[in-house]
């Protein structure tokens, strides 16, 4: 869930068959012969444990085919296995690697997403409103992931390049920059992360929108983007620390069938995390609301929660 920040941008042992002892058949089926040519008695009886023997070379084919099922490319398994760390494993081999910009990503949520995805192997682009800004968030998420495919400067350049747009940004930058940026947006997936709400003494409340949330502003202001709402109830302090698999479920919203299957895709390639469709964009306001009441929680008790999903 995005962080206000008043100088954030618009805002495994291997189970190895043992070797068949099929090298020492041959010594022993030499000394046979040897023994053979020498004359010696045992002949007979010799013969028949050479036959016995041979059979002790014959287990490389078995070993071969149990071994061959490590190779195989398996179909995804359905998102709700995502809470399994096997189940994981066999779908981040599938994922399809992606264009990631996000937009306001020097932010705590924003440098968050871009290390889990950078280390799932994406490319990941972070945007903001200097290029020094830019930059050192790059530095940031170089430092936790070295390999990481990870580049960064201003909005719109972000925009342009990637596949999937994310949006991080404070609440009231939120309209200016989908303003600002929605022809570099265009037709492509995005995905709106912000939260609309005010601080005061008692901390956060919910602001309520004429669109009815932040996702449903987007989609006025991006008109031809197919708007997803998703990631709100990940603690951006939690998804920084990629070392550590997260614990909760992010619930994705959205009216586009293939883009929703996308960002859902996005979602199980951070570890132990699971995506869950929560129907409509228009449900986007709940989830929303739902972050404001997860921020006091996280006041209350000194934590940082998410949320689970039970009985799926």
């Amino acid at each position: 869930m995005p962080e206000r920040d008043p100088d954030d941008d618009l805002n495994e042992t291997e189970m190895t068959p043992p070797e068949p002892n099929g090298e020492p058949d041959e010594p022993e089926a030499e000394q046979v012969e040897e023994n053979a040519i020498e004359g010696a008695q045992e002949d007979a009886n010799l013969e028949p444990e050479r036959e016995a023997e041979e059979p002790a070379t014959e287990p490389d084919e078995p070993v071969a085919e149990a071994q061959e099922p490590v190779a195989e490319t398996r179909e995804r398994p359905a998102p709700r296995t995502g809470r399994r760390g096997e189940a994981k494993a066999e779908r981040t081999a599938q994922v399809v690697q992606l264009r990631v910009a996000i937009i306001g990503g020097t932010g705590p949520e924003g440098l968050g997403l871009a290390m889990r995805f950078a280390r799932s192997g994406n490319m990941v682009y972070i945007g903001s409103r200097t290029e020094e800004r830019a930059a050192e968030a790059v530095a940031r998420v170089k430092e936790v992931v070295p390999a990481g495919d990870v580049f960064g400067g201003l909005n719109r350049e972000g925009a342009e390049r990637a596949d999937v747009v994310f949006i991080t940004v404070p609440s009231d930058a939120h309209e200016a920059t989908l303003i600002d940026l929605a022809d570099a947006i265009g037709e492509k997936v995005l995905v709106d992360v912000v939260v609309p709400m005010a601080f005061d003494e008692d901390g956060p409340s919910a602001v309520d929108l004429e669109d009815g949330s932040a996702a449903q502003q987007a989609r006025r202001l991006v008109p031809d983007a197919k708007v997803i709402s998703a990631f709100h109830h990940l603690d951006g302090s939690q998804l920084q620390r990629v070392d550590k698999p997260m614990q909760g479920d992010v619930l994705v919203c959205g009216d586009h069938k293939a883009a929703k299957k996308q960002v859902m895709d996005l979602v199980e390639q951070i570890e132990w995390v699971r995506a869950l469709d929560a129907g409509p964009l228009s449900n986007a306001r709940y989830l929303e609301n739902w972050t404001v009441v997860l921020i006091h929680l996280n006041k209350i008790y000194k934590a940082h929660s998410g949320v689970r999903i039970t009985g799926i």
